[in-house]
């Protein structure tokens, strides 16, 4: 219950905050729109959300016995019993502004009578056996009373305040707008007596002012639709009143046109039809109705500024005199204090004798534990000192002695400038950065040592003021065993790219990661072209590239031994298909997950071609020789025919073997033998 009274109280709030509507108006407090005149009809009090939300908190406290009794209860109960009271007094004194925030929804009166209510049931049930302590809840009913009291009704003088200043711009906004009705009304009549004025004397004076006045007519009846924009009846009004100007701008054109065209005649004739009159009239008749709206308006205007200015000196003394009368309450309580004061006074020096013998034992453990933090830092492997910022020495350790080549700590501590940078430059950087950072750490340079030798350290420093403190740590060895190191990589990169046979990377993807100036040569792309692409879809030929990929993925995966050696075809660029002798290695990490492939491997494509042709012609000698050795046995023509061609089919390879001998007749080849696949 308590919960699902703070969660509506706080979607309401949320409402005001956000100007959202989530539909808690509607579905539990709906009214009619307009209704009460309100911003958001039907929608709970703000002070009345207020009070639902504090309630709510002071129920979920209250579940708690261990809180029971808590300040912070109190408070919220005295919180949610003075809003309740300043409510009622705005129905007992007749103060409107007191129930709520100008332009909201106003506290019920039934509502705050319940709440005052509530709040004495809570209050006995809290403290009805007198289980507290007199004083200190006393002081802080009175401060929570004087805060809610001061802060609500500074807020309510201050709503009422701008809605004084605001129905005062009101009223002279009315009073604008009827000045610019005049306007109107005069600048018609002038621009109608100046064509009437030419139409009878036919003087051209008279249109000099006749000229461009239509213009700041329309230009007027615009601001008057401008300064009416709040007001619907209005607009609709000076949406007619538009156009009867701009009817009667016509008519009065038409007037000098005809007149300038046909005559003064035809133009006399022309006014005698009484149109110009009869729209003239209603212009009068409009705006003297506009006039009226505006009088209404101005009157109720009057009549709220009025009630407002009474409103805001009633509030502002109703304000007055709370202050007055809490300042008295809180001038009792503090007097009666004094005592307790005093008491409490001696009690706090005998405390803070008792925190002296406490703060001396306390230093002298810090005195201990600083010697012990020192004579860590003297024995550092690490250079550890602190300077000024111009240099000056105010500690170094050991260590840094070392470092710098010193012979001796007294002798660093002699020396004016004991950091001394190859390049000087490196130094203002150091202190540029300080200065942006305040602290850096692994600043890389080259320091000079005492005799001259050159080394590479990491600086980590904190400026602090003017004082610089840091450490030193001399990286000159493992420097230049990285150097070693990646002088072995460039020389390992540079084989790698220049060796005779083709060096393939592929990733536990199957893509191509890295490749040498061979390997280019082979496959026909450039190494910008093919690094990333799939190796297996991109050279491998399409009818066994799948196959291979789902080997390549089984050794990644651990499930399968990379084999050292094996050949298998690729096909280049060109499309034409190669064979390539392939040697593989697995690439691991540093916790022995297979993360690649690296491949070499040599073109045999020619050499495997020589290999089948010498084998091919082995055959054909074979076969030959067979049939040689028939010719010296067999007699038999026809058998000796058959003969061969086995022999070629068998011996040779050849998939059919046949002889035949010319008809002389008709001059062709007649089979007598065959064998093999076409017999």
């Amino acid at each position: 219950m308590a919960g699902a009274i703070t969660i509506l109280g706080s979607l309401v709030i949320l409402q005001y905050i956000f100007n959202i509507n989530l539909g808690i108006d509607e579905f539990l407090f709906h009214e009619a729109e307009d209704a009460f005149g309100t911003v958001h009809p039907g929608r709970m009090a703000p002070n009345t959300t207020l009070n639902f939300i504090l309630i709510g908190l002071l129920f979920l406290s209250l579940s708690y016995p261990k809180y029971e009794r808590s300040l912070f209860n109190f408070s919220l109960l005295i919180t949610t019993f003075i809003i309740s009271i300043i409510g009622l007094s705005g129905y007992i004194f007749g103060i409107e502004p007191l129930t709520g925030i100008e332009a909201f929804t106003k506290m019920p009166l039934a509502a705050s009578i319940i709440f005052i209510i509530l709040c004495t049931g809570i209050f006995l049930l809290m403290f009805g056996k007198n289980k507290y302590t007199a004083l200190e809840y006393k002081l802080i009913s009175g401060l929570t009373a004087a805060a809610v009291l001061i802060i609500f009704d500074s807020l309510i003088s201050l709503t009422s305040i701008r809605s004084l200043v605001s129905a005062t711009e009101n009223v002279e906004h009315t009073k604008l707008i009827k000045e610019e009705l005049r306007n109107v009304h005069a600048e018609i009549y002038e621009f109608v007596a100046n064509d009437r004025g030419f139409l009878i004397s036919g003087n051209e004076k008279f249109l000099s002012e006749w000229y461009g006045a239509d213009e700041r007519i329309l230009q007027t009846v615009e601001k008057i639709r401008n300064l009416t924009q709040d007001n619907p009846r209005q607009q609709a009004s000076v949406k007619l009143l538009e156009q009867l100007v701009k009817d009667r701008i016509n008519f009065s054109k038409l007037l000098v046109s005809t007149y300038k065209t046909e005559g003064k005649v035809a133009a006399l004739n022309l006014l005698s039809t009484l149109k110009g009159k009869e729209i003239s009239d209603n212009i009068d008749r409009l705006i003297s109705e506009m006039n009226g709206e505006e009088e209404r308006i101005l009157l109720e205007r009057n009549e709220a500024e009025k009630n407002k200015e009474s409103d805001t000196l009633l509030i502002i003394l109703f304000n007055l005199f709370l202050q007055i009368i809490l300042l008295a309450f809180i001038f009792v309580f503090v007097k009666k204090d004094v005592t307790g004061k005093r008491k409490a006074e001696a009690s706090l020096k005998k405390l803070n004798e008792e925190l002296e013998d406490k703060i001396k034992e306390r230093t002298a453990e810090v005195i201990q534990s600083e010697k012990k933090y020192r004579d860590l830092v003297d024995n550092a492997l690490v250079g550890v000192y602190s300077t000024t910022i111009d240099g000056k020495i105010l500690y170094v350790n050991e260590a840094i002695t070392n470092i710098l080549e010193f012979n001796s700590l007294e002798e660093l501590k002699r020396s004016d400038s004991f950091i001394l940078y190859k390049n000087p430059d490196e130094r203002n950087r150091l202190i540029k950065l300080l200065h942006e950072k305040e602290s850096i750490t692994n600043f890389e340079t080259e320091l000079l040592t005492q005799k001259g030798n050159t080394i590479t350290v990491l600086v980590s420093a904190k400026l602090l003021g003017e004082t610089l403190t840091g450490m030193i740590m001399d990286i000159t060895d493992r420097k230049r065993s990285e150097e070693l190191i990646q002088a072995e990589r460039d020389k390992a990169e540079q084989y790698f790219k220049l060796a005779g046979t083709m060096m393939v990377i592929l990733d536990q993807d199957g893509k191509i990661s890295k490749l040498n100036t061979k390997a280019c040569d082979i496959l026909g792309y450039t190494e910008k072209e093919i690094l990333g692409r799939d190796w297996f879809s991109t050279v491998i030929p399409k009818k066994m590239s799948e196959n291979v990929r789902a080997i390549f993925k089984e050794i990644i995966d651990g499930k399968l031994e990379a084999v050292e050696f094996y050949e298998n075809p690729i096909v280049n660029r060109n499309g034409e298909e190669r064979i390539i002798e392939w040697h593989n290695v697995l690439l691991r990490d540093a916790n022995g997950k297979p993360i690649g492939t690296l491949s070499s491997g040599h073109d045999i494509t020619e050499s495997k071609k020589a290999v089948e042709d010498i084998k091919k012609e082995n055959r054909v000698f074979a076969a030959l020789s067979n049939v040689n050795q028939m010719i010296v046995r067999v007699k038999d023509k026809q058998t000796l025919f058959n003969e061969a061609c086995r022999i070629a089919v068998d011996d040779g390879k050849f998939n059919m073997a046949w002889i035949g001998m010319v008809d002389e007749q008709t001059n062709k080849f007649i089979p007598v033998a065959a064998a093999g696949k076409a017999k």
